[in-house]
Order: C-alpha cells, then structure tokens, then sequence
C-alpha cells in the first residue's frame, strides 16, 4: 500500500512498490518495522520514536507516537506540550489546546524524517483517547503525507 495526500494505492502481490523500487535512494526514508514492540501505548504496529521539538526555544523531549494515515492531525499529550513549554491556546473543545511542534522521526533511516513546526493539537492527559487507554502521541494523515508518502 502507498498513502499520498491525493491517494491510496493497493496493489496485489509480493513486489515492492515502484514508488520504492523507481525513486532514487537518496529520497526513500525507512520508518522502523511497523510491528507491534514492546513499550509502546498500545499493542498497535505503527508506534514510532520521535523526538518532539519546542521551535521557539529548541527544548526537546523524546516519546512514541502513533503514526496513523487516516488521522487529520496530530495530537500531543498536554504533559508533553507543557514539558516542551509549548504555548497553549484553547482549541476546539474544553480538552484540546492549538499548538505547534516539530517531529523528528529518529528510527527512520538513512536520515531522519522531520515535519518543522507543525500545528498539532494538544489533548488534556486526562481526556478520552481514540477508543479509550492512556495519554499518548498520535495522528498524521495529511499533516505528514502532505511532505511524505507513506510505503507499506
């Protein structure tokens, strides 16, 4: 499967993609193998380590997040935001803040995979998270695949 942010392609078979196979070297970016590991929030395969980054001030803060295509946006936890000295203004509802962040993908390979100073979305901790669970990082969708398409 290949995601774009114009669309989805399915193909059949055991060959990799020629969006891998026809582009140069120099532009493919390998995420860590999509498996659920140990560690992670959920028992989900597309948690990533990422290192998050205040871009006012440069502070960091390294954590998993969930890499999902169909998201919208990217949700960060508020301890995270507030970790970071992110600022918050309020958000859509009474749990969300409107913030900005940058992702660093760090276990990609042979560089790094960043979306600099993206508007995210930050999720009172104690809120209730895509079919319940812990806080945690995740989202994507067209935030990412606006820069990136995504090779499964």
């Amino acid at each position: 499967m290949v995601f774009t942010n114009k669309k989805t392609v399915l193909r059949l078979g055991v060959t990799k993609p020629p969006e891998l196979t026809a582009a140069p070297t120099s532009s493919v970016i390998n995420l860590a193998d999509m498996r659920a590991r140990s560690g992670t929030p959920t028992s989900g395969w597309q948690w990533n380590q990422v290192t998050f980054k205040n871009p006012a001030t440069g502070l960091t803060f390294t954590d998993r997040m969930g890499l999902n295509t169909g998201d919208v946006r990217v949700v960060v936890k508020e301890s995270l935001a507030n970790t970071l000295g992110l600022p918050l203004t309020p958000g859509r509802n009474a749990e969300n803040f409107n913030t900005n962040t940058s992702i660093e993908f760090i276990e990609s390979t042979p560089t790094h995979a960043i979306l600099d100073n993206i508007a995210v979305e930050a999720r009172d901790d104690n809120a209730r998270f895509a079919r319940g669970g812990a806080a945690r990082n995740f989202g994507g969708g067209l935030v990412v695949l606006d820069k990136y398409s995504i090779a499964i």
